[in-house]
């Protein structure tokens, strides 16, 4: 651990609660979105209630990211479920919260599991033996992208260790509570973030950044994705690559990420279609889960080895194959791609102003 960690966590909770204060104190409630409305703060907290926000100890070396709103709700004990009077959902007030106990012991089994793994299979698969020479020179295209694959895989593991860890610290102390599922369960999901399964098992790159870092996501959509006008996408990479740090292959990494998204969003809109017209849905479906585990370790590569070097070496070795598909896929469904007919539900979509705009986008 060093210095950078608790950083990144205490910009994340100065810049939330920047934006939160401006929604709740300078801007009218109806140019609000819903979850804007959500965590708006509308007065200016104390000196205590700022300072035990920004240095709670069990937040503070690694997150999650916690909301001021909801951080506040935690400590004055503003508990809620969703009940359903007279057709209108309404938040009842809880007089206690359920025992986290059973939540908190399956995290700690998660995170011991990961911590094993960690500590005994980098050093089988270590991501630096695909910069060895006699590696990239008698080792064939197939074998390094599945080395490749696999080791990065493990590296992952330092991050599940520690998000796990972290979330069930948090859920200890009473952090994380979000009310309860359909069958009466509470859920401790608030914090959480993140979703090895959900991960682990995606079919694309979407899909791996909802379950990936997720409070971290919640907080680029919410001070960059939702309040900027234009080149969205890349403004999101952009600022979580700055917020890393200053390595040059987190630069690398999300400029790659980036160029994954602009990809993702042609294929699903121009070939996609394909393969469902065919009744090839389940095809499509092991073809991307199986790109989206190849592409994402391939994807991570400089940020592993956060040197800049290192990282171009490596997508080198590989003929940059990756890097040279997506170019591909956006020269013929962007620059050349002939204009693309309006369906149906596409129009009806632009002529009803009452969908919202977050459903619109996703």
């Amino acid at each position: 651990m060093d210095i950078t960690g608790p950083l990144m966590i205490s910009t994340q909770k100065l810049t939330s609660l920047a934006f939160n204060l401006y929604d709740g104190m300078h801007r009218p409630d109806k140019d609000l979105s819903n979850s804007q409305r959500q965590y708006a703060v509308r007065s200016l907290p104390n000196v205590l209630h700022f300072g035990s926000y920004m240095f709670c100890f069990h937040g503070i070396i690694i997150g999650p990211l916690a909301f001021y709103a909801d951080y506040i709700h935690f400590i004055n004990g503003d508990w809620y479920k969703q009940e359903v009077i007279d057709g209108k959902i309404v938040q009842v007030p809880l007089e206690n919260v359920p025992s986290p106990k059973e939540t908190v012991t399956k995290k700690l089994i998660v995170s011991l599991v990961c911590a094993i793994i960690l500590l005994t299979m980098p050093s089988v698969m270590p991501p630096q033996k695909l910069l060895e020479p006699d590696f990239i020179e008698h080792t064939s295209l197939l074998w390094k992208m599945l080395y490749m694959t696999v080791a990065v895989a493990f590296v992952r593991e330092k991050y599940y260790f520690a998000w796990v860890l972290t979330e069930a610290v948090n859920n200890s102390a009473g952090l994380g509570f979000n009310g309860f599922d359909e069958k009466g369960n509470a859920k401790w999901d608030l914090l959480e973030n993140v979703n090895i399964a959900g991960v682990e098992q995606a079919t694309s790159q979407k899909e791996i950044i909802d379950n990936w870092n997720k409070t971290t996501t919640y907080w680029l959509r919410h001070v960059i994705y939702d309040r900027v006008k234009r080149m969205r996408t890349l403004s999101v990479f952009a600022i979580s690559a700055f917020w890393h740090g200053f390595y040059p292959g987190y630069y690398v990494t999300f400029a790659t990420g980036a160029l994954y998204t602009i990809t993702a969003r042609l294929v699903r809109r121009n070939i996609r279609p394909i393969f469902l017209k065919a009744n090839l849905h389940f095809l499509y479906d092991i073809i991307t889960t199986i790109v989206t585990r190849v592409t994402n370790s391939y994807g991570a590569l400089p940020f592993v080895y956060l040197e800049f070097m290192p990282g171009i070496k490596a997508y080198l070795s590989v003929y940059c194959w990756v890097h040279v598909c997506c170019l591909i896929v956006i020269l013929r469904y962007s620059l050349f791609a002939a204009p693309r007919k309006i369906e149906k539900d596409e129009t009806t979509e632009k002529t009803n102003p009452g969908t919202p705009l977050k459903e619109k986008e996703h």
